[in-house]
């Protein structure tokens, strides 16, 4: 892509917790930059360590440091690109840490920058590491969500859209799920697996993509069971050869 294109580009940032060599972490990824990664032109990964001034007991950060830590952000995410033609991909908060990470065409005069853009937060120590990614193995591999939290991270905008609709999420509901098949074949497996029958229980519809099953099933709408449940969904579905297209509910507001 060209930098005009890159600039103009929408940023898709997104929020999620994980668990990282035991310890929490909470990571905000750009997932605009998945579908183009890796970018040729923006080979250097550069890497700036924010030491935490009152971590949380998990190592995480704590509200009271919250609005000075995001000032810090939007002045280096700026200085970053301005000074730099660094690209902000994404950050990682853990083990009393923030981690703020950019793509570049060089590291040249990396620390002498940081060190100018972070001078208005003298009461952080901080630190800089580079190193040559052109394949933005980091990126992909550490900031991108796995499948699992992708899952989760879906079911949570669509809650979110619900509350969003004036939904409580209180009152169980029906809840139409939704898969696609590529076979009759697989759709046979599986609808043996969930112990469905073809016209009685489910709706089975042939589409450009391949064959789409949905069916409904009365439950909770409680984000930690609705992740369980749809979870196993998902996986039922990859194992029959196909995939969980997700989930949808009508507004119950009373």
């Amino acid at each position: 892509m060209k930098r005009q294109e890159l600039a103009t580009m929408p940023a898709s940032w997104e929020f999620y917790l994980c668990v990282i060599e035991r310890y929490p972490a909470s990571m905000m990824v750009d997932l605009a930059w998945h579908p183009h990664a890796p970018v040729r032109q923006y080979p250097v990964l550069l890497e700036v360590d924010v030491s935490l001034l009152i971590p949380d007991e998990d190592g995480l950060s704590d509200p009271r440091e919250a609005q000075r830590l995001f000032a810090l952000e939007d002045q280096l995410a700026v200085g970053m690109s301005a000074n730099l033609n660094g690209w902000y991909v994404g950050r990682m908060t853990r083990k009393g840490k923030r981690i703020f990470y950019f793509y570049a065409p060089t590291s040249t005069d990396v620390q002498q920058e940081v060190h100018k853009i972070l001078g208005n937060f003298l009461e952080y120590n901080w630190m800089v590491i580079h190193q040559y990614d052109p394949q933005w193995i980091l990126y992909r591999e550490l900031l991108v969500p796995s499948e699992e939290e992708a899952h989760l991270i879906k079911n949570r905008r669509a809650l979110d859209e619900l509350v969003r609709r004036g939904d409580r999420l209180k009152r169980p509901r029906p809840i139409t799920h939704q898969f696609q098949f590529e076979s009759e074949h697989q759709v046979s497996v599986f609808l043996q697996q969930v112990g469905l029958h073809r016209e009685q229980d489910a709706s089975v519809r042939i589409n450009e993509e391949g064959i789409q099953v949905s069916f409904i099933r009365e439950s909770g709408i409680e984000r930690h069971f609705l992740d369980g449940i749809t979870w196993e969904f998902a996986q039922l579905g990859k194992q029959c050869g196909g995939s969980y297209l997700g989930w949808r509910s009508e507004v119950i507001s009373s």
